[in-house]
């Protein structure tokens, strides 16, 4: 079904664009405390724009599976306690979360399928990532909470332009509409859902979600991203795990939940 919305509008068009960012930006995490290494992380931001973007982006598995991956060291790192590694996850998530958003935009603004597009990204990079950080405020994170604080806040505010302004752009009707699941799958454009989004985009922002809560939601959001894509049918035979492009996001991430996991284990036994 999808697929062939797809095919016919410019949604797949840009669907490259996103995972170059992501893919420059992982490999710079290690890199982010110096200036130099934050203005290299900017420009690629920047260069993976041009089109063709040389990546695939975060609708394809291996990329979606290294942010997951990056979200669960995350997780650890909170459950345990250690504000370390919970300062270095969340740096990386705010310049991760910056580049997905300048990509985003300019999708938006070309004519993709944009309610679409932000449904699926939405929750799943920005959502659990906020609730993480929200609910490790401490005086040494005060910078890096104000950053990702600054990106989310800008998100939230221009929610309202997709829900109320472009809820049809990138759609076709003769080619049938995308479902949605929240424990069951239902029409994208029910006029209950798209109302009840229309108003949540504009009161809906600023509620606090404590830390418990964030894993039922981390889970649920992950299953029901996969589960989306797998119901409409979006076409990903071109993105193999052989391919340079998926294998470097799907281990970067995978080493830095490794990476996360060992940190907190060491100060354990070391405390």
């Amino acid at each position: 079904m999808l697929k062939n919305v797809a095919k016919r509008s410019t949604y797949k068009k840009y669907r490259r664009g996103i995972g170059g960012v992501v893919w420059c930006h992982r490999m710079m995490l290690i890199g982010y405390g110096s200036v130099e290494g934050l203005a290299l992380q900017f420009f690629l931001s920047f260069l993976a724009l041009i089109k063709p973007s040389l990546q695939y982006t975060h609708y394809d598995p291996d990329c979606r599976i290294s942010f997951y991956f990056a979200l669960i060291g995350l997780f650890i790192a909170t459950i345990v306690g250690n504000k370390g590694a919970v300062k270095d996850s969340v740096k990386g998530l705010s310049t991760i979360s910056t580049a997905i958003l300048i990509v985003l935009i300019r999708n938006t603004v070309q004519g993709s399928f944009a309610i679409f597009e932000w449904q699926i990204v939405y929750p799943m990079v920005f959502m659990p990532s906020w609730q993480v950080i929200s609910n490790m405020w401490t005086n040494e994170m005060a910078t890096v909470w104000g950053l990702f604080g600054l990106i989310f806040s800008f998100i939230s505010s221009i929610q309202p332009w997709i829900y109320w302004k472009l809820v049809k752009q990138g759609y076709h009707a003769n080619c049938g509409s995308p479902r949605i699941l929240i424990f069951v799958f239902f029409d994208l454009y029910n006029p209950t859902y798209i109302r009840f989004v229309q108003v949540m985009s504009c009161i809906g922002n600023g509620r606090w979600v404590f830390g418990g809560i964030f894993l039922f939601v981390g889970v649920i959001i992950i299953v029901f991203t996969e589960l989306i894509l797998w119901a409409n049918h979006v076409d990903l035979s071109d993105a193999r795990l052989d391919s340079t492009s998926q294998l470097i996001p799907f281990m970067v991430g995978l080493f830095t939940m490794v990476s996360t996991v060992w940190t907190c284990i060491k100060d354990s036994l070391g405390a």
